[in-house]
């Protein structure tokens, strides 16, 4: 009995719209991540090695420009801050990513522990409330055989009495 009382209780606890969450978290963790963070780490190494070539001979952009301008280059007169642009633009976006990436982590677990202390509460309270139930049917049970004991003795000198 205490336990079908605890599955409705699970069962009142995990809406439609959680068990999908749910779902959706399962498939989500059989997707195959790697195939976006492995390139990370030789971006990364690219972005050394710009530095790296940057500390060599310098010379000027401006013979070469394309029809238009650079779009994005803002030192054309230094190849060396050319480099050092493009590096700190990837340095700057791979922070901004692991910001907003944890961030997003961050919130989601959180979201998710509140949740599940909630429930754990609510279903902590419903323990309580089937265990001091059950306590009242033992009480109630126990009560019950010392009234039917009386009634039962009480019956027996009834008869007693109406034998002799």
């Amino acid at each position: 009995m205490e336990n079908s009382n605890s599955m409705a209780v699970v069962k009142e606890l995990n809406t439609g719209t959680e068990r999908k969450d749910l779902t959706v978290l399962k498939v989500d963790s059989m997707c195959n991540w790697e195939q976006f963070l492995m390139p990370a780490p030789t971006s990364i190494a690219i972005l050394g090695q710009l530095m790296a070539i940057a500390t060599k001979k310098d010379f000027s952009l401006d013979k070469t420009i394309p029809e238009g301008g650079f779009k994005f280059v803002k030192y054309p007169g230094s190849f060396r801050a050319c480099l050092v642009q493009i590096s700190n633009s990837g340095c700057e976006a791979f922070m901004e990513a692991h910001k907003k990436a944890s961030a997003a982590v961050k919130g989601v677990y959180e979201d998710g522990l509140k949740e599940a202390l909630e429930k754990m509460k609510l279903l902590q309270m419903e323990e309580k409330k089937i265990e001091t139930r059950k306590h009242e049917m033992e009480d109630e049970k126990k009560r019950i055989i010392e009234d039917l004991g009386k009634a039962k003795s009480a019956l027996e000198k009834a008869l007693t009495k109406f034998l002799e």
